[in-house]
């Protein structure tokens, strides 16, 4: 262990009083350093040659990666999420004949702020459908909308049993395996969001129709509506067969539910 700099000091200052290597040991023993007369005398004759008491700085490692290298790095990575740290290197090895470990790699990009991480998925949007939500947004940026008077609803599917990624497992004992259903038990579910609050949810069974649907949304939708949004509401959902069902449609127009947009407005963000 290198002596800190401070009983550096105090050893040169020591000498300079005239005390000897094996009482400056002692000396600094009894302030909490233990040190040899073997490095008290290595550090008196580094200062008598050198009359400097910190550390040299070091030259280290030549640097494998320069500025061209970490312009091609973020060149691939930014051209390809995806690509591992090995293709990386095989690449380097390929342009520049030069071999570099993963490790290197990883850290090289770190250093140009780019990192691994678990990969997030997210649905797939054509462009035909992306041009759609872009002129849709712009549309409701100009017109100041701010969605008080939405109601969104849908149908979702929950899974009762869920397990972790990692267990913990205590040394010796058996490998712990979570028991897994052929068919693990599913929820689905009803249920629709606004500004003011939620709507009930309703559970139901099976695969879903219009009929189904126009159940559902008359024992649900319809007493949140009246308590809720007596003053004006538009409700939203997607272009899902039962939502656009020339019966639901019909029921909708029945009960004066305002979706919004209708059918007729091709213009859809979803």
């Amino acid at each position: 262990m290198r002596a800190p700099l401070i009983f550096r000091q105090r050893i040169i200052t020591l000498r300079s009083l005239g005390l000897s290597f094996k009482k400056i040991s002692k000396r600094l023993e009894s302030e909490g350093l233990m040190i040899s007369c073997v490095s008290i005398y290595k550090i008196c004759k580094k200062y008598d040659k050198t009359k400097f008491l910190p550390d040299f700085q070091r030259s280290g490692r030549k640097a494998i990666f320069k500025q061209i290298h970490y312009e091609l790095l973020n060149e691939l990575i930014s051209n390809n999420r995806d690509i591992t740290s090995q293709e990386i290197a095989i690449k380097f090895y390929t342009k520049f004949s030069i071999k570099v470990s993963q490790d290197t790699i990883v850290r090289a990009a770190k250093r140009i702020k780019w990192s691994r991480k678990s990969t997030r998925y997210c649905q797939i949007v054509s462009d035909k459908k992306a041009i759609k939500r872009y002129l849709y947004a712009n549309i409701c940026f100009f017109v100041c909308d701010n969605f008080f008077d939405c109601i969104f609803i849908d149908e979702s599917l929950i899974e009762l049993e869920l397990h972790t990624v990692r267990n913990w497992v205590k040394e010796g004992s058996r490998y712990y395996k979570a028991p897994v259903a052929k068919h693990p038990l599913k929820l689905l579910l009803w249920a629709g969001i606004s500004c003011r609050g939620a709507t009930p949810v309703c559970i139901f069974q099976g695969k879903m129709n219009s009929a189904g649907f126009i159940k559902i949304l008359d024992r649900n939708l319809v007493p949140f509506i009246h308590n809720v949004f007596p003053d004006g509401h538009r409700l939203i959902m997607d272009n899902d067969r039962k939502h656009v069902s020339k019966e639901t449609q019909k029921w909708l127009g029945e009960n004066r539910i305002n979706h919004w947009p209708t059918p007729a407005q091709r213009l859809k963000p979803y």
